[in-house]
C-alpha cells in the first residue's frame, strides 16, 4: 500500500500524521469528501423541547446538558406563545424564557433560539385556519407563511430581550409541513428582513438560515424541495451560516432514518456527500447541523447503533469543518405524534435515564477546543472490503486524539472486528479506550501499534 506522508501537526514528534491512503482517497472522491484541516472541532449542541414552565424538569434537563459538556442548546422560541396578540407580549411566558436562558448561561451553555412559527394574527391563512379548525387539528395553522415584517419584528424582540449569540430563522422551510407554501422567494423575504432587524440590534448576532431537511421525500415540488433546489436562487447575502438536517434514511423511504451516516448502497445519500454538496452550493458560508438523529424503537435502531451513528456523524462533521453539531434530541417524547419514531429520538429516555448516545456524547467532550489535523496512516488486510476512518485532533497542550473506526466498503456496520495497524509513536500512547469506557489492548510493532476495531469508534490518546 502506498501512502503520502505530510507533516500536518506543528510538533516534530507528530510528523507521523498523514493523508489518507490511496484507497481512502478513492473513497473520499467517490463521496465528494472535502475535509478541512485546521478546522476547530464543532460546538456540541443538542436540540431540546424542555418544558420551561416546570422548574423541576428544566433544572434536571439543563443539569444533564451540562454534565454531557454541551455548549449550545437549540430551543423553540414560539412566537404565538410569546406574542399572542400583535404587539402584546405575555410577560409570564417571556419571564419563563428569560429564566430558561439564565439557567443555561449559569451552566456555560449558550442558547440557539429557533424563531418559530407563524401566528394567528400574522397571516390571513393562519387566521382562517384557526377559525375553522378544532382542538388538535389546529397544529398546522401556524405553519402558513406569515407577514415578513411582523415575523422579523418578533425576531428583533428575541434578539433584544435575550441577547443570544445567534438566532435560527424558521425550521425546515423546504417542507410544507413547516412552511406553507414551500417557496424559496417567500422564505428569502422572511430571512432578509429578519437579518436586517436582528443585525440592527447587534452586528455580532449570527443569523442562521433555517435548517433544511435533507431526505428522500417522495412528493411534488409544491410539498417538498430538496436543499439543492431550494437554494438555487439565493445569493447568500442575508445569513451568516446555513443549517442542514441530514437524516440518513433509505432511498424512497424518507422516514424514519435508520442507516449509518457513511452508508452508500441503500441511503438517499451518505452524510459526507450531503455536506459536500451543500458546501459546493454555499461556497464560503459556514454550515451547521442543527438536527441529526436516529430513533430507538422497534422499527428504528438499537441504542448502540444510535450512539455509534451520532458519534461517527460528529467526527465526519468535524473533518469537514462544520461549526456546530446539534444532536436531535435531548429527551424522548411521550404522547401521540404523527409517527411513533418521533417519540424516540432522545439521547435520554423519558424517565431521564441516559441512553448510550448520552454517554458517547459526554465522552466526546474531551475533543472540545481541539483542531482537526488530518488522518493518521492506517493499514489493514483486504482493503477493498473495508473503509477505516482515523481523524486526528490536537488540543492547545499538544495532546493528540485519534478516533478510529471501520465500516464495510458500502458504509455498513461491521459484524466482526478487524486488525488494523495504526502508525503512531508507540512510546507516546497514553491510552486507547472505547466510547463504552473500555481499555483496548494493543500490540507494539516497529513503527505502529496493532488494535482490533469494528464500527464503534475507539480513541487513541498520545502525549508529547
Amino acid at each position: 500500500m502506498k501512502h503520502s506522508i505530510l507533516n500536518l501537526i506543528p510538533l516534530s514528534f507528530y510528523a507521523f500524521v498523514s493523508c489518507m491512503s490511496d484507497e481512502g482517497t478513492k473513497f473520499y472522491d467517490f463521496y465528494h469528501f472535502q475535509d478541512r484541516k485546521g478546522a476547530e472541532f464543532p460546538k456540541l449542541c443538542v436540540s431540546t423541547h424542555t418544558d420551561i414552565f416546570s422548574d423541576e424538569k428544566l433544572i434536571k434537563e439543563l443539569d444533564m446538558m451540562y454534565e454531557a459538556n454541551f455548549e449550545v442548546a437549540r430551543a423553540d422560541f414560539i412566537w404565538s406563545k410569546i406574542e399572542p396578540i400583535d404587539d402584546v407580549y405575555d410577560n409570564y411566558v417571556v419571564g419563563r424564557y428569560e429564566n430558561f436562558v439564565a439557567e443555561l448561561r449559569k451552566r456555560e451553555i449558550e442558547v440557539l433560539p429557533l424563531v418559530v412559527f407563524g401566528n394567528s394574527w400574522a397571516s390571513e391563512q393562519s387566521k382562517s385556519c384557526y377559525q375553522e379548525c378544532r382542538g388538535d387539528g389546529c397544529s398546522y395553522c401556524d405553519k402558513f407563511v406569515p407577514d415578513a415584517d411582523k415575523y422579523s419584528d418578533f425576531a428583533k424582540f428575541v434578539a433584544q430581550k435575550f441577547s443570544p449569540k445567534f438566532v435560527e430563522v424558521w425550521n425546515e422551510p423546504n417542507w410544507i409541513m413547516f412552511f406553507n407554501p414551500v417557496s424559496p422567494a417567500k422564505y428569502y423575504e422572511l430571512l432578509k428582513k429578519t437579518y436586517e432587524k436582528v443585525k440592527s440590534v447587534s452586528s455580532d448576532i449570527q443569523v442562521i438560515f433555517g435548517g433544511l431537511l435533507s431526505a428522500d421525500v417522495q412528493a411534488t415540488r409544491e410539498i417538498f424541495l430538496k436543499p439543492d433546489d431550494f437554494l438555487t436562487s439565493y445569493n447568500f447575502d442575508s445569513f451568516d451560516a446555513l443549517a442542514i438536517h441530514p437524516y440518513i434514511g433509505k432511498r424512497g423511504v424518507s422516514y424514519p432514518p435508520t442507516l449509518p451516516p457513511e452508508n452508500s448502497d441503500k441511503a438517499y445519500a451518505p452524510l459526507p456527500a450531503i455536506l459536500s454538496r451543500i458546501k459546493d452550493i454555499t461556497k464560503e458560508k459556514p454550515i451547521w447541523i442543527t438536527e441529526i438523529g436516529w430513533p430507538t424503537y422497534q422499527d428504528g435502531v438499537s441504542e448502540l447503533a444510535q450512539a455509534n451513528y451520532l458519534i461517527r456523524a460528529l467526527f465526519i462533521s468535524a473533518m469537514m469543518g462544520l461549526e456546530v453539531f446539534c444532536a436531535y434530541e435531548l429527551v424522548d417524547s411521550s404522547g401521540s405524534l404523527f409517527h411513533p419514531a418521533e417519540n424516540n429520538f432522545g439521547i435520554i429516555r423519558y424517565d431521564y435515564s441516559p441512553k448510550l448516545s448520552y454517554r458517547f456524547l459526554k465522552f466526546a467532550g474531551r475533543f472540545r477546543n481541539t483542531k482537526y489535523q488530518g488522518s493518521v496512516k492506517v493499514e489493514f488486510p483486504d482493503s477493498s472490503s473495508y473503509i477505516v476512518f482515523s481523524p486526528a485532533f490536537i488540543d492547545s497542550s499538544g495532546i493528540l486524539y485519534v478516533a478510529v473506526w471501520a465500516v464495510d466498503s458500502q458504509g455498513n456496520n461491521l459484524d466482526k472486528k478487524i486488525p488494523v495497524s495504526v502508525f503512531v509513536p508507540r512510546s507516546k500512547v497514553r491510552s486507547i479506550i472505547s466510547f463504552l469506557g473500555n481499555e483496548i489492548p494493543y500490540k507494539n510493532n516497529k513503527n505502529s501499534i496493532e488494535i482490533e476495531i469494528d464500527s464503534t469508534p475507539v480513541v487513541i490518546e498520545l502525549v508529547s
